[in-house]
């Protein structure tokens, strides 16, 4: 009877395992179908060029006595380097989204991105991206220099730490 309960035991065990595994795979798998409908790894390509811009600007500011040369082929340099991981940081992202949503939501999402309004948000992404990359810059610009002002000011009045 115990050799029994221990077969059983590892019988429904096993099951569990296998049940999890497939669970696991159909919830990457819609997570797939999804980033394909969003075109994920296509809109990446907006990101690319919206960090290269960020980046020049930074290298420009950093590194003021870089010719105008110097700074396009670091640019082309680091477009290839993004470039090169975008199938990584897609396949990371379907398991994130494995990771925090079941199959059935996934394919629900997908669906909703499938429909008219779905496209509608899909095709108007890029300009999204860009006016929102503006707005960002600009936000984390103004509070940069809001905590340096008090910073200096706390410093200014003996502060020795923050």
């Amino acid at each position: 009877m115990r050799l029994f309960a221990l077969a059983l035991a590892s019988l429904l065990s096993f099951g569990a395992a296998a049940h999890a595994a497939d669970d696991a795979a159909a919830r990457l798998a819609a997570a797939h179908e999804l980033l394909r409908a969003s075109k994920t790894a296509e809109l990446q390509a907006v990101r690319i060029d919206l960090v290269i811009d960020r980046a020049k600007e930074q290298l420009k500011q950093s590194a003021p006595n870089l010719s105008d040369t110097d700074v396009a082929e670091f640019a082309a340099i680091l477009k290839e380097e993004l470039e090169r991981d975008v199938d990584t940081l897609v396949e990371l992202r379907a398991k994130y989204y494995a990771d925090h949503f079941t199959a059935a939501e996934l394919k629900e999402w997908t669906r909703m991105m499938q429909s008219d309004i779905g496209q509608k948000l899909t095709d108007a992404e890029p300009d999204i991206m860009r006016d929102m990359a503006t707005v960002d810059y600009l936000w984390m610009k103004g509070a940069m220099a809001r905590a340096g002002a008090r910073m200096q000011a706390a410093h200014a009045n003996g502060a020795t730490h923050l």
